[in-house]
């Protein structure tokens, strides 16, 4: 690498310093030097040096920059920074940025990936952005997981499923641009404990909507649970974060989700099916009215698993469920899955149709309905 001279232009010290580089990137990131940090010559760059990991970040989030000319600057500022490393910039505290979003706050956060709230530079839209660090793209099984959950994710098209918007790579990590929702289930339960029978009904009926036109769709989610059911401003509920999801139609016997949620049948390490959620569904509503697991008090991973195989329904489990809601989920938490009922019979029943109406499972019958004669067409 050739020293450049003080008096050099930056294009030309940039072209001494990275000789790889193409001339057009090295000339765009001398331009960028220029507009933001008033840098003409080599020896202007001294002045910069201290704000190195600074301008790392503005040119990481300028959608104006070119990937090359973003390459060259980044290995200027790792030279000026002395050379060293750093973890690619996260989206974090209020006021960051990643592809012309803004964060506003923190939603929360998982083993694998955190949620902000944000809101669009250009249309002062909010968001929500999941943001998968780069840190975890090493594990291949992970990455290919990922690529099947966006894959999947923005592909469904439901009132009842979050919509994932578009994703998009920044600086190694992986961000899922998701609609906004106003809260969850799980927080709602932990303020209230339980739902009245008719917001139950509805909350259970929408998610199970959701889950019927996923699995015609060929999806099972395998992670259903009260954190992961959002609530829209009305309150109408929204199926998210389909990290765990996988083809319905290609059996498994991965353990995955929440082990509380856990079907017989995964629990016992066997192959399963869709029927997964429909088991979940069921401990959901049970939550809903009732305020608690139904199963007797397990303190590890592999003592749940065993009152789940088991079905050790704690003493009195089935008391505190009203009397119109037990025989819907007395067929829904059948040990074998091929006992339990489809989601358009779950949505069809006397129960559900007594707290919400028809309209929901008319829509279900009418849905499967247009799928099944697009597939014969």
């Amino acid at each position: 690498m050739a020293v450049p001279e003080p008096e050099d232009s930056t294009a030309v010290a940039l072209q001494k310093m990275f000789p790889q580089g193409s001339p057009s990137a090295q000339q765009q990131a001398a331009d960028w030097l220029s507009k933001s940090f008033g840098v003409i010559e080599y020896q202007d760059l001294e002045g910069i040096a201290p704000m190195a990991e600074t301008a790392m970040d503005l040119v990481s989030s300028d959608a104006s920059v070119s990937a090359d000319a973003k390459a060259v600057l980044q290995d200027l500022f790792k030279a000026l920074n002395g050379g060293q490393e750093r973890e690619p910039p996260r989206l974090g505290q209020p006021g960051t940025r990643a592809h012309d979003f803004y964060v506003l706050g923190d939603l929360g956060s998982g083993s694998f990936a955190k949620v902000h709230k944000c809101r669009e530079g250009d249309s002062d839209k909010e968001v929500a952005i999941k943001e998968i660090s780069s840190s975890k793209m090493e594990d291949d099984a992970f990455r290919e997981q990922l690529q099947m959950e966006i894959t999947i994710h923005k592909k469904l098209k439901h009132k009842n499923i979050l919509e994932c918007y578009d994703s998009f790579d920044e600086n190694g990590n992986v961000y899922l641009l998701l609609e906004l929702a106003q809260g969850d289930l799980h927080h709602l339960l932990q303020k209230d404990k339980t739902l009245k029978d008719v917001d139950a009904a509805r909350v259970f009926a929408e998610v199970a909507s959701g889950v019927h036109y996923m699995h015609l769709e060929d999806v099972m989610h395998r992670d259903l649970k009260p954190e992961n059911v959002m609530l829209d401003g009305n309150n109408t509920a929204k199926i998210a974060d389909f990290g765990e999801c996988a083809l319905a139609s290609v059996p498994s016997t991965k353990e995955c989700g929440s082990p509380a949620y856990f079907a017989p049948e995964m629990a016992a390490g066997l192959e399963y099916n869709f029927k997964v959620d429909t088991w979940a569904l069921g401990i959901l509503l049970y939550e809903m009215l009732v305020g608690c697991w139904p199963f007797n008090q397990a303190f590890t991973i592999k003592e749940t698993k065993n009152k789940i195989i088991s079905m050790d329904y704690s003493y009195g489990a089935w008391s505190p469920v009203p009397a119109p809601a037990q025989p819907l989920l007395r067929l829904i938490l059948r040990k074998d899955p091929s006992d339990r009922p489809t989601l358009l019979e779950v949505l069809s029943h006397p129960w559900i149709i007594s707290c919400v109406g028809e309209a929901v499972s008319a829509a279900a019958q009418e849905l499967e309905t247009q799928l099944k004669q697009k597939c014969g067409d």
